[in-house]
């Protein structure tokens, strides 16, 4: 990249090429995350006298880079999930048990 600079002073102008130069542009990293989780969970059912035991429930974060630019060092900072609603009032408690990142623990 280069240019010319052109300026005037007191009516008299002035015309100075620039040096030429590289530049680079990065492109930026455009991430879209999609949250998915298992349809149905299984947990212990208040109206009977046994207590059954919870079973395990995936949820799930797909990472889908459309822009140009490398996503490097991404990190996820995750929460116990929260109910927002709960219509008919049942009691229920969450606990992260595990992750993994593709097939790694």
């Amino acid at each position: 990249i280069s240019g010319i600079l052109q300026y005037t002073i007191e009516g008299v102008e002035y015309i100075q090429n620039l040096a030429p130069d590289t530049i680079t542009v990065k492109p930026d990293p455009q991430l879209y995350l999609k949250y998915f989780h298992s349809r149905d969970a299984f947990s212990d059912d208040p109206f009977t006298i046994p207590v059954e035991p919870a079973i395990p429930f995936q949820l799930g974060l797909l990472i889908e880079n459309r822009g140009y630019g490398d996503a490097n060092d991404v990190q996820i900072v995750s929460s116990q999930p929260e109910i927002v609603e709960n219509e008919k009032g049942l009691l229920i408690n969450f606990a992260i048990i595990g992750s993994r990142l593709g097939n790694t623990p």
